[in-house]
């Protein structure tokens, strides 16, 4: 008898547990709210965007480009890839991120701020605020951080 009890209380408690941790249907569509209301997909497909620019900035095909129509046909490629990434990072991470770091008030407060003229402004510019911050990095800070690294490395292999 005593082992059905706790067989029946390590089962129980298991239960609770595994269906407390998951996000409940009224979270998970607060989350998608916000997600929206924040824009999350351009700001990403912006970001991603600059990520593929700055690629085709340092990379060194770009300057010995003998096939115009291939190179442009690869760096549209990159770009169709980073648009897919943008869509799983959106749809499968950015929820499992939110609900890490939001409760489910938050997420009310939150959502009532992206309603309001400030929230909405935050919405309209952050995207464009975080791709001049990515554009900077990486074509002003990236070059640098790069030039620096590979000084280093050959200050080593040569020790």
């Amino acid at each position: 008898m005593a082992f059905h009890i706790k067989t029946l209380l390590a089962l129980s408690l298991m239960f609770v547990s595994f269906f407390s941790l998951g996000q409940s249907p009224s979270k998970r569509a607060k989350i998608k709210t916000l997600i929206e209301l924040e824009n999350e997909d351009q700001v990403i497909q912006k970001v991603m965007a600059n990520f593929v620019q700055g690629f085709k900035a340092e990379s060194k095909l770009t300057n010995n480009v003998r096939d115009k129509a291939r190179y442009d046909a690869y760096i549209s490629s990159l770009l169709t890839d980073a648009t897919a990434s943008a869509k799983r990072i959106v749809e499968k991470e950015l929820p499992i991120i939110y609900d890490k770091y939001y409760t489910e008030e938050d997420l009310v407060e939150l959502i009532k701020f992206r309603r309001s003229p400030l929230g909405r402004k935050v919405s309209q510019t952050l995207p464009l605020i975080q791709a001049d911050i990515t554009r900077v990095m990486l074509t002003t800070e990236y070059p640098q951080l790069k030039e620096k690294l590979e000084k280093k490395i050959a200050e080593y292999q040569s020790n």
